[in-house]
């Protein structure tokens, strides 16, 4: 099966998922239980994307092999948890926990976690090879 979301595509929608996770329930008014569990689950979500070793990585701490395996139990998270804490009260809770997991599903589901692109030019180490670069002639004087 042909999946087509590369490492770069996936870390950005894994961003996109975290900070929905974060800012949704408040957006949505769904209380402050499924804003405390909800805004847990996307801070744990956007750090292991985080170091996660893809371009939009901020420092390659795991394999995104490794990750793709992690995602599987994030999932059972997002739907479990909420149940478990009774964050899921009313249907609009319900669908918006539904719907971050079914998120994460597609992405994990579409996502080719044996490819090799790994850091590009969007790492810590890069950009600091840059100023080094350009801030070189400054140090010469």
């Amino acid at each position: 099966m042909n999946k087509p979301i590369d490492p770069t595509t996936h870390a950005a929608l894994d961003y996109g998922l975290a900070v929905l996770e974060v800012l949704g329930p408040e957006l949505l008014g769904l209380g402050v239980r499924a804003s405390a569990v909800s805004s847990i689950l996307g801070t744990i979500y956007g750090a292991t994307t985080a170091v996660t070793d893809t371009p939009l990585g901020l420092t390659p701490a795991i394999s995104f092999p490794l990750h793709g395996k992690m995602e599987i139990p994030f999932v059972a998270a997002t739907l479990g948890l909420p149940w478990l804490t009774g964050a899921c009260k009313g249907v609009k809770a319900k669908l918006f926990f539904v719907g971050c997991a079914g998120m994460a599903l597609a992405n994990f589901l579409m996502t080719d976690f044996n490819t090799s692109d790994g850091r590009a030019s969007l790492g810590v180490a890069d950009v600091s090879n840059v100023a080094d670069e350009a801030l070189e002639p400054l140090m010469r004087t």
